[in-house]
C-alpha cells in the first residue's frame, strides 16, 4: 500500500512537472514571437523614416499637384506600400499575439 502511494504521488508530481515544462515552453515561444514583432516594429519605423528623408521633392515649382503638394516619384509610391502592407502584418500579428496572452 506504501509502494502504490509513493507511486501514485512519484506520477502526480512528474504529471504536474511535464505541465510546468510545457506551460514554461509556451512562454518561451511567446516571448519569442513578442521580441521578434518587437523588432520588425523598430526596423518598420526605422524604414519609414528613412523614406521621409528619402523623398525627393522637385526643384521645379509649377509641377506641383492640385493639393500644392509635389507629385511622389513612383518608386516612392511602391516604397510606401510596402511600407503600408508591412504595417497591417505586424498589427496583425500583434493581433494574434495579443489573443494568446
Amino acid at each position: 500500500e506504501l509502494e502504490s502511494t509513493r507511486s501514485e504521488a512519484e506520477a502526480a508530481r512528474k504529471a504536474e512537472d511535464d505541465l510546468f515544462l510545457q506551460a514554461l515552453r509556451g512562454c518561451r515561444m511567446e516571448s519569442e514571437l513578442f521580441n521578434r514583432l518587437e523588432a520588425q516594429r523598430i526596423e518598420t519605423e526605422r524604414i519609414a523614416q528613412e523614406t521621409v528623408l528619402l523623398i525627393e521633392y522637385p526643384e521645379d515649382v509649377g509641377s506641383t499637384s492640385v493639393k500644392g503638394k509635389a507629385p511622389m516619384e513612383p518608386d516612392v509610391d511602391d516604397k510606401l506600400k510596402v511600407l503600408e502592407e508591412a504595417i497591417g502584418a505586424q498589427r496583425s500579428d500583434r493581433q494574434v499575439l495579443a489573443g494568446k496572452v
